[in-house]
């Protein structure tokens, strides 16, 4: 019933050096008890020539970069050619993925970074999987802890499936893309090659590709209740208007300068009246002044 849960249907388990962890495994949050003690097993079994081990079981290949500043603690494998970047925390139980990148101010733990997934800016990943090439925009997050402190559950269209876990934050599928800004609440499972918008609060699964699920999750709704968010600038371009081009801008900013030029002077012509009738009382209060004789504005006029 539930097989697009399952770790086969998300994730392609040759993009990880933890493919033997996922042997048997049914779902993909069965692992997540499991990643501390298979680093430690596996880190003793890397090739020296290949992976440096830097402090307690910390093993990092040698041609990966990892910036002075990134604070890193054991458990903890960082795969060939990945990068850790300024500021990095991981705090353990970690396996980052060849080709992977861990950003500015990222913060990993009891986590899986399959191969050439991007976690690039100021983002939380605890107790969750990345799938291959997947990638988290700026400041998007997964949450993984309910504010309840109750075991995670998550819900699809079939009902909803008990995890056993306290701690469980997302599984994302390959390719997926997770826009700025999002919150991927604890239980989200995201399924192969989807987008998520920027700002998107996300509970549950999210079905695979581009088409609505016959029936959301979280509402009810049928899928006849939904339509699909058009790219409005793509669209334009297809009808040969680029609001990111030169040309569209200087338009724009000349129909805009017309425009205030015409209110302008509409709104100067709509005051010269006022304009005149202040004038010439003001040169009535000149010339009772001049022969010592003060009266208020409004009494000098004719």
């Amino acid at each position: 019933m539930y097989s697009y849960l399952e770790a086969s249907s998300l994730l392609d388990f040759d993009q990880t050096i933890a493919k033997p962890l996922f042997d048997g495994v049914k779902y993909p949050w069965e692992v997540l008890p499991k990643i501390s003690d298979f680093i430690i097993a596996l880190g003793e079994t890397l090739d020296p020539n290949e992976y440096e081990k830097r402090g307690e079981n910390i093993w990092i290949a040698k041609s990966a970069k990892v910036y002075d500043s990134a604070y890193l603690t054991g458990p903890l494998i960082v795969c060939a050619n990945a990068e850790i970047r300024h500021c990095a925390f991981i705090r353990g139980s970690v396996i980052v993925g060849e080709g992977a990148v861990i950003g500015n101010s990222t913060e990993l733990k009891n986590s899986i970074i399959f191969n050439y997934a991007q976690v690039p800016h100021y983002n939380y990943v605890g107790d969750s999987i990345l799938g291959y090439r997947s990638h988290m925009g700026a400041g998007s997050i997964t949450s993984n802890l309910k504010s309840d402190k109750t075991l995670v559950t998550i819900i699809t269209d079939d009902g909803r499936v008990e995890t056993g876990l306290k701690k469980f934050g997302a599984m994302v599928g390959d390719y997926v893309e997770v826009g700025c800004g999002s919150v991927l609440n604890p239980g989200s499972v995201i399924g192969r090659k989807t987008s998520i918008y920027p700002l998107s609060m996300v509970r549950g699964y999210i079905h695979e590709g581009n088409k609505a699920p016959d029936v959301c999750p979280v509402c009810a709704a049928p899928a006849s209740d939904f339509e699909e968010m058009k790219d409005e600038a793509a669209a334009d371009k297809k009808k040969g208007l680029d609001r990111d081009s030169n040309v569209y801008t200087v338009v724009y900013a000349s129909v805009m300068v017309v425009l205030v030029a015409v209110v302008l002077a509409f709104t100067s012509q709509s005051l010269r009246t006022f304009q005149q009738k202040n004038e010439e009382n003001d040169k009535r209060q000149q010339i009772l002044r001049s022969i010592n004789v003060t009266v208020p504005a409004n009494e000098a006029e004719a």
